[in-house]
């Protein structure tokens, strides 16, 4: 019996090492996804299985991965390019103010027109050999514009944004809206929010499909309203403030250290 044992071993580790060989190249779930691609001239359901049958050319990247701690991972990445699949419908991601991305996870985020004009936007369908869920991946860039479970891809033209006709200063409304600001537990700290619906309310409930936040540090984002209105501000209690934060919003759609949000033609001024 002993003597079996090392063959036994040995028989399991080729069935396993078979086993994720066959998963690794398992694209069948590929079958059932399909990524919507949108925009004011394009209204594109894309089966992510065309990502990988050669419909577009197939693209391989060497990158690196740098998550929020700052932990670095080496990747290699195999898909097409979000450029190709708008050329073969006429169009250019350099023509447009941001891309949004939407994970079926409820991930969001906004690629801004500076990095349309300046590097490939990848979907890929395979990571370091593996079969993955179709992503964003954005060789050189943060890794909050890399969306897992790519489900939704929104094509914002220059000029959604309205003209601003109010402009507002952020502690002004902080002093008529002092009964409505709250606790809130962050990072094992507590602070004090404001909740983005009560200012809302305050200035008389303005509406855009899109809000637009910028910080400190030069980024600008795009916001869905829906989103954007669900959430709070927090305004002290951390050297992040204000942030742009919620309970259940992922740390990638957090902003710290905003500068200014437009809604509409409301603007306000951190």
């Amino acid at each position: 019996m002993k003597k079996l044992l090392p063959i036994l071993c040995a028989i399991g580790l080729v069935i396993a090492l078979a086993a994720c060989a066959t998963h690794a190249q398992d694209f069948t779930f590929l079958d059932d996804i399909i990524i919507t691609v949108h925009a004011p001239e394009l209204f594109l359901d894309l089966n992510a299985q065309a990502l990988r049958n050669g419909d577009f050319d197939v693209v391989e990247r060497e990158t690196i991965s740098v998550n929020a701690r700052g932990e670095q991972r080496h990747v290699h990445v195999r898909g097409v390019l979000l450029e190709d699949i708008l050329q073969a419908n006429g169009l250019t991601q350099h023509d447009f103010a941001a891309v949004t991305a939407t994970g079926a996870d409820g991930y969001f985020i906004s690629i801004p027109a500076d990095i349309l004009r300046s590097r490939d936007i990848l979907l890929a369908y395979q990571m370091n050999g593996e079969a993955i869920d179709p992503r964003v991946i954005i060789p050189d860039e943060r890794l909050m514009f890399w969306v897992r479970y790519l489900r939704e891809l929104e094509l914002v033209p220059h000029g959604a944004a309205q003209e601003v006709t109010r402009e507002y200063a952020f502690s002004e409304l902080l002093a008529e809206l002092d009964e409505y600001t709250e606790l809130f537990g962050h990072e094992g700290d507590e602070t004090q929010a404001l909740p983005i619906a009560n200012m809302l309310a305050h200035l008389g409930n303005p509406h855009s499909d899109f809000v637009i936040i910028t910080a400190d540090d030069g980024l600008v984002k795009t916001e869905r309203f829906s989103t954007f209105s669900q959430q709070l501000i927090v305004f002290a209690g951390t050297d992040l403030a204000p942030l742009f934060i919620g309970p259940s919003l992922p740390v990638g759609m957090r902003v710290h250290n905003m500068s200014s949000v437009q809604i509409g033609e409301v603007l306000v001024v951190f």
